[in-house]
Formats: C-alpha cells, structure tokens, sequence
C-alpha cells in the first residue's frame, strides 16, 4: 500500500481504551466508521489509524503493505501520556493506492529505543519475538480491494480481438505532414507520495525553461529513420541519437528487415526536412538481443553536437526524464516529459518472433509511442540514460534499454549480435490441452489488466460454444505470486454479475463482489473467511 495525504475533516466518536488498541477510521460520503478486520476497504478509499492505551514511553508504528514493502510510519517518545494518536494527523487521512492485497499494521509500545531498521528486518524475518526489553505489540490487518482496477477494460476485453497493429508512418521524407498529435495528461505520479509543500528550489517557471533548453541543445541531434525494403517500400520507421558526426545509435528493431535506410535531421523551424538533409546509412554494429543497433551515415554531418552518455546507476525512481521522438501522424521532433516509474534488472521481453535481454530496463510514466521507438530517453542535464524502445498496455508506461547497456553494446568485440528466436507459444499449447479434456476455451491473451508494467493471463471460457464467454479468468502477475480474479457473466451480455478475487494470493478465493443493478460496480461483498468455498458474511457497499 502506498499513502497520499488528503486534508479532511472528521468527526469521531469515543473509544474505549485498551491496551494498544489499533482502530482503522474509514472516511467516505456517508460518514465515518470503525473498519472490522472482516471488511475490505477499496483503492482510493481514506482512512484513519486511531491508537490508545499506552503504558510505555515510545511508540513504533510500521506498515507491511500488500507489495511485502515494510516501512515506518511513525516513531515518537513521550507516549506514555497520550491518551490517543491519531495517523496521519487530526485533519488528514491515507489513501490507498491501486495495489490489492493484505497490509498490515504493527504498534509496538515500548520503554526501549529500537533502531528501526533492525526492527523492519525482524518484522520482514517474523521474528518480533527477538526484541530486547518490555514492550508491547498489535497488529491490525487491513483487507485491501481494487474494484476499479480488476473492473477496469472488463468490456473491451470480453470484446478484444487480436488484430495486426496498424501503422500510421508517413510515406516518405518529402511529404508535407500535418502534425495531429493528442497530449495525454502524465499519470499521477506513484501514489506513494504524500501532498505536501514540494521541497523544490525550481519554480514552474524555471522548470519551463530548463525542460524548453533540453529541448533546443538535443532536438537538432535526434534523427528520423526510415526503413525500406527491397522493393522500395516503407516497412516502417523510428528514431535515432547522433553519437558522433557519422554514427547513429537506434533499436534493433527499427531497422530489422532493411534493404535500405534513409536518415533524416531536423530542420531549424517545423518538421518538413530538406532533401539536403537526408542521408544514407549502414548498420555497422548490431546487437539484436538488447535491441540495438549501430548506423554510419554516408556524410559527415555538421553543426550536430553528439548526445553525452549519462550513467544509468545514478538514476532515482521519480527522476524526471524527457524524450524527443516521432510517435507518429507527421508529430516529427515531438517532445514529451514524464519520469522514471522503476527499473527491471534483468528485464526480458518479447516480439512477435524474437526474444530479448537487457541488464537495466528503465520504466517510465511517458507519454511516447511507437515511433519513439530507438530515440533517446534524457535526464535534467540533457544527457542520454536510455533507448526508448516498447511500450507496456498500461496507459503511459514504456520501457527503455539503459545507457550502461548501450555501452556494453559500444564495448563488445563481437559486432553483430544475431536474435533468439521466440519459442512456442505455450498459451496455444495450453489452449490446446484444455481443449482435449473437455474445456471450450474461446481464447487466451496476454495484456497488463491491473496495469502494474506486468504481462497478465486472461483466459475466456465459452462451455456452451457460442463465441460469447460466460466466465473470464484473469491471472494478474504480482511479481513472483500470480492473483486469480473471476468474471461470471451468466447471460452473456458482457457485464459481469459476479467477481471473485484471491486477495491474499494464495489460491484460494476470498472475497467476492456481485453486481445486482448491471451497473458494473459492486453493490454486495462476501468474505470467505476460511477460505472453504462458502461465504461467510455479506456486507453492502
């Protein structure tokens, strides 16, 4: 779970006290309430946590969230003559994020000083049993749901097809282009961020004209490239960085499949580009497994300053980052910001018939495309720290080759690097199996459902084999644990009446919602408290 505070104001009533008492506050439209641990509250609800009845004179509070992340949360001595805390602080609240799961809360009352590193590992090992001195402990679990997010494209995808992705590349240098391009708002930064005061030194201004610098100094040194065949068609195109007065670094597979390639700079104002600045190139290094590749113009180019390295060590999860690249509808030399969401070491990804590995993909909240594809991802002081290189499904998340990456690839005697070609696809092979024993799957996809930057399994079942799936399972990867979440949609009509989720990702199903006015929202929760397949209680939302 992460946390964002809100101001609020809030009323509540008395609490009897006891010793170390832990109550969750839900606050919402109707008015406030104790959660039972028995309950569930959703993303985007806010909360309260209410402590009392302190005999000892610090209190520890730490939270386990539903990502196995442990974090303190509050640390203060005088306890001992508080009659209550109240978390975050009497006008303020939590908000859960997008990540469902169990979170868990620990108090800890105690005469000790506890270096709070050394208790998040004990918490993290299990082992709270080994702390030193008189203290006392609580723990509240608090059951976290994401409607939204296990709801969410539940149409498009009882209706998704696969279809062929279509391009929308110009036809050639010499066109006029009509720039069409859409901006999409930068999602929200993680949720883990708390509103307060920034404490940045920039103001918007300042930050305007650092991001308008980048800009203007970099543009000019990010190229256009397009691939052609040996029938002289455009098979596609993408971007480039200038290195050097004749060399290019671009993604492998931009220009993958090359009978020819044509590189274009950016003209001083717009984007239509002189003929006189066209070049022809040659792949003079390649490495298809990280996918990249290296070009040598047939010209000397002038007046082009080479992108500097940066060091992809350096960088931090919520760092800026800018691309300069071509998504697209004639959008040439488009500029975009957004910032560095997390990194995957290693990270692996696929093609439709290749597969690929790099040390340090770096994934960003940016709002680029396609096109980008081979163009530079940049840090504040314009230097390159990645190849912008594929998207994820989820709205905004790319993926990028780290720099570090690029100069292993610049370093390697070995100069062409040759693909791994995709393997089986083993959705089909189990498609097929299911199929001989009797179960009718209509299809089996792979997309980011939950969009956490991770590849999901949806899995359609149609037993009575008439194209219209009564039942979906989603499989939504949560790093090395899978989440089961069931869509039942009895009358096919592409709304779900019930949903079923694995909330504590053990295999077992949990909690369900039901939909009882076609809505597509939850009007009734059950809780399988024990997990043996018969609900529990039911409480209305």
């Amino acid at each position: 779970m992460r946390f964002k505070l809100l101001f609020l104001t809030l009323l509540f009533s008395n609490i009897a006290v006891a010793n170390i008492e832990i109550n969750i506050k839900r606050f919402n439209h109707s008015g406030n309430s104790i959660v039972e641990e028995i309950e569930s509250l959703f993303s985007g609800d806010y909360f309260q946590i209410q402590l009392s009845g302190f005999t000892k004179n610090n209190i520890y509070v730490v939270l386990k969230d539903s990502s196995e992340q442990t974090s303190i949360i509050a640390a203060m001595d005088d306890a001992k003559n508080l009659k209550t805390l109240l978390l975050p602080s009497a006008n303020k609240g939590y908000q859960l994020d997008n990540k469902p799961g169990l979170e868990t809360i620990y108090a800890i009352n105690t005469d000790e000083k506890f270096n709070q590193r050394a208790l998040i590992s004990l918490i993290n090992k299990g082992q709270l049993d080994r702390l030193s001195g008189d203290y006392v402990i609580n723990k509240y679990v608090l059951r976290h749901a994401d409607n939204n997010a296990i709801t969410r494209g539940y149409r498009q995808l009882l209706n998704s097809r696969q279809k062929g992705q279509k391009s929308q590349l110009p036809d050639s240098f010499n066109n006029d282009f009509a720039i069409s391009l859409k901006t999409s708002d930068i999602e929200k930064k993680l949720a883990i961020n708390l509103i307060t005061n920034s404490d940045s030194k920039e103001s918007p201004k300042t930050r305007g004209i650092k991001d308008i610098k980048i800009y203007k100094e970099i543009a000019p040194s990010v190229v256009y490239i397009e691939n052609y065949n040996d029938e002289d068609k455009l098979n596609g195109s993408g971007s480039g960085s200038i290195l050097s007065k004749d060399t290019v670094l671009t993604n492998w597979h931009v220009i993958r499949g090359h009978h020819s390639l044509l590189v274009g700079l950016k003209p001083k104002r717009g984007s239509n580009i002189d003929k006189n600045q066209i070049y022809n190139a040659e792949v003079i290094r390649v490495d298809a497994v990280k996918d990249l590749a290296l070009l040598k113009l047939d010209k000397i180019v002038a007046n082009r300053r080479p992108i500097k390295f940066g060091d992809s060590d350096k960088l931090e999860v919520g760092e800026d980052v800018h691309a300069i690249g071509h998504p697209g509808a004639g959008a040439l030399w488009t500029y975009t910001k957004g910032y560095i969401s997390q990194f995957h070491t290693p990270k692996k990804w696929s093609y439709s018939e290749s597969r690929h590995e790099v040390d340090t993909m770096i994934q960003t909240q940016t709002p680029i495309n396609p096109g980008n594809s081979g163009g530079p991802l940049l840090n504040g002081d314009g230097e390159l720290i990645g190849v912008n290189t594929s998207k994820a499904d989820a709205q905004n998340i790319n993926f990028s080759v780290s720099v570090n990456d690029v100069k292993a690839f610049m370093s390697n005697s070995n100069r062409n690097v040759a693909v791994k070609k995709k393997a089986k696809n083993k959705l089909e092979e189990f498609k097929a199996t299911m199929k001989a024993a009797g179960i009718n799957i209509l299809k089996i996809i792979e997309l980011d459902h939950d969009e956490n930057g991770e590849k999901d399994i949806v899995i359609y079942l149609d037993q009575d084999k008439n194209d219209k799936a009564e039942k979906i399972y989603v499989y939504l990867k949560k790093g090395d644990k899978n989440q089961l979440v069931k869509y039942i949609d009895p009358d096919e009509d592409g709304k779900w009446n019930e949903m079923a989720i694995d909330l504590d990702m053990n295999g077992k199903i949990d909690t369900y919602f039901f939909d009882e006015d076609d809505d597509q929202k939850s009007d009734v929760v059950g809780y399988d408290n024990d997990e043996d397949g018969v609900i529990d209680e039911y409480k209305e939302v």
